[in-house]
C-alpha cells in the first residue's frame, strides 16, 4: 500500500502555511477556489481513465448539485452553506489525511482524528453564526487525550507516529486560537483546503511511481493541463467583463456546491 511518510506529511504543510500567513484573505479565498476545481477536474479525469465515472455517476452528480442550489442558493441561505461545507469538507480532509498515512486501528483512529475535526469545523461555524462553540468542544478534546493516553498505558493500543501529527495539529490549532481568538475563519479553512490539494497531488504522484515513469508522467501532464486550463478561465472571467457563466464556477457559493458534490463523488465507505 503507498502511504505518505509523517515527514514528507509534515514538510508539505509549509506551502500552504505560507500562503494563508503571507496572502491577503480575498486571495486566499481566490486561490483555493482556481486550485479546487482544478483538484476537482483532476479527480474526475483520474476516475474517468480508471473506469469509475459512469454515465449514471454524472447524472447522479449532477441531480445532487441542482438539488443543492435548490436548498441553499435560490433560498439565499449562504450562512448555512458554508457551515455544511465547512463541516463536510473536514470530515473529508481528516478521513482522506488517516487514509494517505496508512489506515490507523478504528479504535485509535477515532479518539486521535476527532479532535481535529471538531475543533477545526466547530471554529468555522462559530465564525459563521456568531456563537460559542469551541468553548464546549475543548472539554471533549481533552477527554479525548485522556483515553488516549489510557489506553496507551494499559496496552489497549500502541501509539502511532500519525497519532501524534492529528492530536499535535489539534492542540497546536487550540492554542493558536486561544492566543488570537478574533483569528479570521479563512485562515484555518483556507490552510486546510490547500494542505488537502497538496497531499492528493503528492499521494497520486507517488502511487504513480509505484507503477511506472510512463504513468507517472500521463498523471503530471494530465494535471498540469487540467490546473492550467482553469487558471486561464478564472483570469478570464476575472479580468474581462465577459464570460459570465464561470461565474458558477468561481463565485465561492457556487463553489462550495463543486465541493460538495466532489466531496460526495470521492466518498469511499471502506476504512
Amino acid at each position: 500500500m503507498v502511504v505518505l511518510s509523517p515527514l514528507v506529511f509534515t514538510l508539505l504543510l509549509l506551502p500552504p502555511l505560507a500562503a494563508v500567513l503571507l496572502l491577503p484573505i480575498p486571495a486566499i479565498v481566490g486561490l483555493f477556489i482556481v486550485l479546487g476545481q482544478g483538484h476537482f477536474v483532476g479527480s474526475y479525469v483520474y476516475q474517468f481513465f480508471a473506469g469509475r465515472l459512469g454515465w449514471w455517476r454524472v447524472v447522479l452528480y449532477a441531480l445532487l448539485f441542482i438539488l443543492l442550489w435548490a436548498v441553499f442558493i435560490s433560498t439565499k441561505s449562504f450562512d448555512a452553506l458554508l457551515a455544511l461545507t465547512a463541516v463536510v469538507f473536514t470530515a473529508h480532509f481528516t478521513w482522506d489525511s488517516s487514509h494517505i498515512l496508512g489506515n490507523r486501528e478504528l479504535l485509535p483512529a477515532v479518539i486521535t482524528r476527532l479532535p481535529i475535526f471538531l475543533l477545526f469545523s466547530g471554529f468555522v461555524v462559530e465564525k459563521v453564526y456568531v456563537v460559542p462553540l469551541v468553548p464546549f468542544i475543548v472539554p471533549l478534546v481533552v477527554l479525548l487525550l485522556g483515553i488516549y493516553i489510557f489506553c496507551v498505558a494499559l496496552k489497549v493500543f500502541h501509539y502511532d507516529i500519525s497519532d501524534f501529527l492529528f492530536m499535535g495539529g489539534a492542540l497546536g490549532f487550540l492554542g493558536l486560537i486561544s492566543v488570537y481568538p478574533l483569528l479570521s475563519a479563512w485562515i484555518p479553512f483556507g490552510f486546510l483546503i490547500l494542505y488537502h490539494y497538496l497531499q492528493w497531488y503528492v499521494f497520486y504522484w507517488k502511487r504513480c511511481a509505484s507503477v511506472g515513469k510512463a504513468r507517472v508522467r500521463k498523471y503530471i501532464r494530465n494535471m498540469l493541463i487540467v490546473n492550467v486550463v482553469v487558471i486561464c478561465l478564472f483570469l478570464f472571467w476575472k479580468f474581462y467583463e465577459i464570460g459570465d457563466m464561470l461565474r458558477y464556477f468561481f463565485v465561492p457559493e457556487y463553489f462550495y456546491l463543486w465541493t460538495l458534490t466532489h466531496i460526495v463523488s470521492s466518498v469511499r465507505l471502506r476504512y
